[in-house]
């Protein structure tokens, strides 16, 4: 992703968001900022740790995870990856494991 163009990776994602909220006209987007973690050669990717702040703020992998909801509380936004497994942060096998579980609820969702 990191090698698309701004142009290109907006385009892509205004394209799954109409796919998936037709009940609303989506906007194109006035801006977008994106990481570019894996070609900085300062980081080379990255991923989430808890603190103490985290701890204090009660920022945790399950509040990550939660979805945004309509007012119906069906999910409009789900959120997956490394930071917001509870058990296994920091690791990739873990970051699939919230992809699946998201994409299981959206299979519930729509069938």
């Amino acid at each position: 992703m990191e090698q698309k163009s701004d142009a290109d990776v907006k385009s892509g994602v205004e394209k799954v968001l109409r796919m998936f909220v037709k009940q609303w006209d989506i906007p194109n987007a006035k801006a977008m900022i994106r990481s570019k973690w894996h070609s900085n050669l300062h980081f080379r990717g990255s991923y989430s740790n808890n603190t103490l702040k985290s701890d204090a703020l009660d920022v945790s992998a399950e509040k990550l995870r939660d979805p945004i909801n309509e007012s119906n509380g069906r999910p409009v936004i789900q959120f997956a990856g490394e930071a917001t497994n509870p058990n296994h942060y920091a690791s990739v096998h873990r970051a699939i494991e919230t992809g699946w579980h998201e994409a299981d609820r959206l299979i519930q969702l729509y069938k």
